[in-house]
């Protein structure tokens, strides 16, 4: 069994294709979840504090992490191996995201980093926010920043140049996201902002909120939905400002929000995702920190990939492919049935049901 810690779920992220979600927590180990199959495929251990963001590439291949250990991490997913550390911040970093060819990260030390994808050095450092930088996103060239300043600032991705502060919030900005020309913006002051993320004009402001925090925004297209340390998620229309829906359901606060077509996922303090099919308005499943993980098989490009967790160790293998194997076809194998552990490349390929080359 691979070991990793739990605790609340402080980000999340769903990859393009909807199939997978990442989950990184206080416990320091980052969740990767197969969303059809209602499983963890595994845990990303490195972090030695709490990690406050993750980012899945657009092919679902790669994640970038941020840490209360103020570094910026990149993971191969399948494998679960940590490709690069990127050191250069000197407090927490809070937000992270990333494009084809560069990564994103904002912190508490005021400053947002780009990075080189390839090299992992640093490109650019935006200053001028005067408290802590909470939260990023991008859209095409501009990168958006919002920061403990109260404000919003509008990066120019190509030069790495301050274009505009957005002003309208009197309290801390706590979250971001953009979708299409719309930017939302939450705070502590208990609103939403929804601005035209060409030119900086605030449309709507999202009141309804208590007053507790706001911590989190998720967008699916359509639909705008917040979270806050009060139940339950909202689902607001962005164009008219309208609150259309409340999710209701028993849980304890909500922290962070992701959202893909008809599903939103919601983590929580009480360590678990809740998975919301939003045609419904039910909440279909409860993804659980710290699961126990069986074993994998994969086909990658020309040769075969298997792991397989027990109590002390993990077992990786790669071989070339037996031809009754399929591209990019998964096959599972078990071994709670089994009274022993596995313990080698042949005891694995024969627990999947494939026959060693």
């Amino acid at each position: 069994m691979k070991q990793g810690r739990s605790g609340p779920v402080s980000s999340l992220c769903v990859s393009s294709d909807g199939n997978q979600i990442a989950s990184g927590s206080w416990g320091c180990t980052i969740w990767v979840w197969d969303i059809q199959r209602n499983r963890c495929n595994g845990g990303l251990d490195g972090h030695i504090e709490p990690v406050q963001s993750v980012c899945f590439s657009l092919d679902g291949t790669v994640l970038v992490s941020g840490s209360k250990d103020k570094t910026v991490k990149m993971w191969d997913v399948f494998m679960e191996e940590c490709l690069c550390t990127l050191e250069g911040h000197t407090s927490t970093v809070t937000s992270v995201c990333l494009s084809d060819e560069l990564i994103f990260s904002g912190s508490a030390d005021n400053t947002v980093r780009i990075w080189d994808i390839k090299t992992g050095k640093i490109r650019e450092i935006l200053e001028g926010h005067t408290s802590w930088v909470s939260a990023i996103c991008i859209r095409d060239n501009y990168l958006f920043s919002g920061s403990f300043d109260k404000t919003i600032r509008i990066w120019s991705i190509d030069n790495g140049q301050f274009v505009r502060e957005l002003d309208g919030h009197t309290e801390s900005v706590t979250a971001l996201c953009v979708n299409k020309n719309r930017l939302f913006s939450s705070s502590y002051d208990t609103t939403v902002i929804v601005w035209d993320a060409r030119n900086g004009e605030c449309l709507h402001v999202l009141g309804g909120h208590s007053a507790e925090f706001l911590t989190s925004l998720a967008h699916n297209g359509h639909y705008l939905y917040t979270g806050s340390w009060e139940s339950p998620v909202k689902m607001w229309d962005p164009e008219t400002g309208e609150c259309l829906q409340m999710l209701h359901e028993e849980s304890d606060e909500v922290i962070s929000l992701c959202a893909h077509n008809t599903f939103l996922f919601a983590g929580s303090l009480n360590n678990t995702v809740r998975v919301w099919d939003l045609e419904t308005g039910l909440c279909k499943k409860v993804l659980n920190g710290n699961p126990r993980i069986k074993g994998l098989v994969r086909r990658q490009k020309d040769n075969l990939s298997a792991k397989q967790w027990n109590d002390e160790n993990v077992i990786n293998a790669t071989w070339e492919p037996p031809g009754n194997v399929e591209s990019n076809e998964n096959i599972e194998f078990d071994t709670s049935s089994k009274n022993s552990t596995l313990d080698s490349t042949s005891e694995v390929l024969k627990a999947s049901g494939v026959d060693p080359v």
